[in-house]
Formats: C-alpha cells, sequence, structure tokens
C-alpha cells in the first residue's frame, strides 16, 4: 500500500532539492490529463528533474498530455530531449 512508503506519507517540494538530490532519482513517470499541462508544462523545478534523468539517460515516461511537462531542446532548461515513442 502506498502509506507504507515514507516518501508518500511525507512528500518534498521539488524545489526544495539540490542537483545532487535530483541525481538520486530513477525515473519518472508523468501523468496524462490536464494537471502537467497546467502545473507542470513550465515548472522549472520539474525540468530540473527531467533534464537531471536525461543527461543520465535515466527512465522518462509520460502518459497522454505527460509529454508536454518534457523540457523543450530551446527552452530554458533545454535538454535536447528529442525521442518520443508510441
Amino acid at each position: 500500500m502506498l502509506l507504507g512508503i515514507p516518501g508518500f506519507q511525507h512528500p518534498v517540494a521539488l524545489s526544495s532539492l539540490t542537483d545532487a538530490d535530483l541525481d538520486e532519482f530513477d525515473a519518472v513517470f508523468t501523468p496524462g490529463g490536464h494537471g502537467p499541462m497546467v502545473d507542470l508544462a513550465d515548472n522549472a523545478d520539474a525540468g530540473r528533474l527531467l533534464a537531471a534523468l536525461h543527461r543520465k539517460q535515466a527512465p522518462i515516461a509520460a502518459l497522454c498530455h505527460g509529454p508536454c511537462c518534457c523540457p523543450r531542446p530551446n527552452g530554458p532548461t533545454g535538454c535536447g530531449c528529442s525521442t518520443v515513442t508510441g
């Protein structure tokens, strides 16, 4: 059950994480729906996490509208992400 996972009991804001903290992530999944378009598409902290994962070639999964939060190659956190699989 999710409540048994400590990270779900005390979530932290991405803005409070250092670059070293972000490097500890193994992967990320962005859900679909309109939420990512409103909350994550231009979120610099989400972009920092995605860029950190991209640099180490870690999995970045996104469903439906989720890819809208991926940094654009020419954006502020542009990491050169360009491969999308369906």
